[in-house]
């Protein structure tokens, strides 16, 4: 609930309120999980979103449940940033790791011909 410009203690008592109440029953449309249509994240609140990213963390997609966190806004994008940018440093890891072995991979069929 607590954007750029509203950050005034009664919004974070509001917010944390409504985050504790708040029951994850946000249902992720299947059409969506295939990729089959197209969304618009304009219509999504900070609910929809953190649903999303805690469905792609339970099915171990962090490139999907990054893509999503880049959604979020105001307050919510700043607690949430430090955690984009680690999984962002992952994620280039897990990409340099495969270039490496593929170029490891490529050099022993080399030499073994």
């Amino acid at each position: 609930m607590v954007d750029e410009n509203n950050d005034s203690l009664y919004q974070y008592i509001l917010s944390y309120l409504q985050s504790i109440l708040i029951v994850d029953a946000v249902s992720i449309p299947k059409e969506e999980l295939e990729g089959k249509v197209a969304v618009d994240p304009s219509e999504w609140d900070t609910f929809d979103i953190l649903s999303r990213i805690s469905y792609c963390l339970k099915i171990n997609d962090l490139e999907q449940a990054l893509r999503y966190a880049n959604q979020l806004k105001g307050e919510p994008q700043a607690v949430a940033n430090d955690w984009m940018n680690e999984v962002k440093l992952l994620l280039e890891t897990q990409l340099a790791v495969k270039a490496l072995l593929a170029h490891a991979a490529a050099v022993g069929v080399q030499a073994y011909h």
